[in-house]
């Protein structure tokens, strides 16, 4: 059971009215604004909404809102709710959001600037006998179309009404609720305005928000995606990798065990009714050879512009990511094709990429520390690689820890658990040397690039021999295809493939260090479901200590380069 505050007013006559489809509260030119907050514990969630009746709501609908608990709001969006990853500070009757955004000027992405703070909430308690409070939120479940994923999302509307109870209804004085809003261009909250409102009615009371009731709307609407979401399109510059090739052939039971790790990619077996007419084949796991990989994103870039961003505006992050090289196998063949990479465990640091990742990318992206040592201590790093609070880039090899995040709490790691951690040679942390310029044109077949990603001899099963897995090895070098599934959780809405095209620049750099390197993996209560799978098949789990593996050189290396990511309609990108 959650408590609640909930406070509604009217905007500014000389500003409702005004808003255009990129203005998420001002939309349709709403003139009645709403905003709740929900606390249990530590956690908190604000909702901006626009609102039917100032004095008595009875349907809402949120156009944007945020969550500290990393879990709840995944589960917020999943049901409809359009909630981003915050830190959220509640002092005295003051409550501070503060979440990435890109501010006045084109470039960097801002990552610790206060972004809306409200004063006045208050969380009374007692019971009016009289009052009843039986408010509907009206929402959008969305996920890609089946058919056109990356042009089309479909949209299916549902009511949540949440049981409320031991609600007290005031009417405050005028000015005892102000907003504090930060000017910015993305995420856009305009018309909201930094000042104080007048003529706000609250409530206050319990919630139980387990068992909100459901009304789904039958119909599924078809939207343009670059209407929403903006084309899928993007430049990744300065990427850096670490990764690590886990060679499971010994592990028993490997190829029955790989396929429940990638069991999602073949939800058309089990379920016929998705809408999706394809021939009879199954998705397999090519090799046993899986790969895990520390990524820094350093720009992260729009291909084109999109008001209000310019291709002049970029973000950043760190990733971490296990990958599993599958291919699709007829059931009237013996030789597989369509090589893709699948992800069934990934984490991110930054809010904006979790979120578009599970919307629209099928990516069970979830949030996480990225920590290096200091002062005897794991300290987490900003999406850029800098301490909060500023300073120089720190060196991707020296984060050592990557923790799972429980809450958005702009870089404290109280009550975050491990769950990998990366041991390096002294020498290799900080060190730039080693990295060679690799022509792909004229070295792709040469053994200089035998050393990473998938080899020859990782190909043990006769459907994945021969062409499959040359071409395979080839395009890891200069680009790779994905493929995910989508919604990543169910929301109503039919599942699909999406598939991705990453396209290397000719700026790739190699080194493969010399040095013994060391991973030891953790496999705590709160991690995710896919990375407590992906963990059985090292025999880890929570009640197992951290299992370590040792890399000698030629099993780890490090990777530069630029890269396109195209997301591509249906199964287009296949080889028939």
């Amino acid at each position: 059971m959650a408590r609640f505050c909930l406070a509604t007013w009217k905007l500014d006559p000389a500003v409702a009215g005004t808003g255009e489809a990129a203005e998420p509260i001002a939309a349709l030119g709403a003139d009645t604004i709403a905003v709740e907050v929900v606390n249990e514990g530590e956690e908190f969630a604000v909702l901006f909404s626009v609102v039917d009746r100032v004095d008595r709501p009875e349907n809402l609908e949120c156009r944007i809102g945020f969550a500290n608990g990393t879990k709840a709001c995944s589960v917020w969006r999943d049901r409809g709710f359009p909630l981003v990853d915050a830190t959220i500070e509640w002092k005295g009757d003051l409550l501070q959001v503060t979440t990435p955004f890109f501010g006045a000027d084109p470039g960097t992405m801002q990552y610790e600037g206060l972004f809306i703070s409200i004063k006045g909430i208050h969380f009374q308690e007692g019971v009016d006998p009289k009052e009843m409070l039986g408010i509907y939120y009206s929402q959008y479940q969305e996920a890609p179309d089946s058919v056109s994923p990356a042009t089309i999302v479909c949209r299916r509307g549902i009511k949540w009404r949440p049981d409320r109870s031991k609600i007290v209804r005031s009417k405050l004085e005028s000015s005892a609720l102000t907003l504090a809003v930060t000017s910015c261009r993305s995420p856009n909250l305009r018309p909201l305005q930094t000042g104080a409102i007048d003529g706000v009615y609250m409530w206050s009371g319990t919630v139980d928000l387990s068992t909100a009731s459901a009304i789904p709307d039958a119909k599924t609407l078809r939207v343009n995606r670059a209407d929403t979401f903006g084309v899928p399109a993007f430049r990744f510059e300065n990427v850096e990798v670490l990764g690590f090739r886990l060679e499971l052939s010994t592990v028993p039971d490997i190829q029955r065990r790989l396929a429940d790790l990638i069991e999602p990619l073949n939800f058309h077996l089990s379920e016929p009714g998705s809408g999706i007419s394809v021939p009879d084949f199954r998705y397999r796991a090519a090799t046993p050879t899986v790969l895990v990989e520390l990524l820094r994103y350093g720009r992260m870039k729009l291909k084109s512009e999109e008001s209000p961003l310019t291709i002049l505006d970029y973000q950043s992050q760190h990733e971490l990511v296990v990958r599993i090289l599958v291919g699709r196998v007829d059931d009237d063949t013996a030789q597989a094709r369509d090589a893709a990479t699948y992800v069934p465990a990934i984490f991110v640091d930054n809010p904006w990429s979790k979120t578009i990742g599970r919307d629209l990318q099928g990516f069970a992206k979830c949030m996480a520390n990225f920590c290096t040592e200091r002062d005897g201590k794991h300290v987490p790093l900003r999406p850029d690689g800098r301490f909060y609070g500023g300073g120089d880039e720190v060196p991707l090899t020296a984060v050592s820890r990557i923790s799972v995040a429980e809450r958005t709490d702009g870089g404290a790691t109280s009550g975050d658990k491990a769950i990998l951690d990366i041991g390096l040679p002294p020498e290799v942390v900080g060190s730039e040397d080693g990295f060679e310029h690799i022509d792909l044109d004229l070295a792709l077949s040469s053994f200089a690039l035998s050393d990473t990603r998938w080899r020859q001899s990782d190909f043990d099963q006769a459907e994945f021999r021969r062409s499959f897995a040359g071409t395979a090895i080839r395009e890891t070098m200069r680009g790779f295809r994905s493929v995910q599934v989508s919604p990543v959780k169910d929301r109503g809405l039919p599942r699909t493939w999406i598939s991705g095209t990453f396209s290397i620049d000719d700026d790739l750099q190699l080194a493969t260090p010399a040095g013994g390197a060391s991973l030891t993996f953790h496999c705590p209560a709160k991690a995710p479901r896919e990375w407590r799978k992906f963990c059985s098949l090292l025999d880890v789990n929570e009640e197992q200590p951290g299992l370590s593996r040792v890399f000698v050189a030629g099993n780890w290396y490090r990777l530069k380069f630029s890269t396109s990511l195209t997301i591509d309609n249906g199964l287009d990108w296949t080889d028939t």
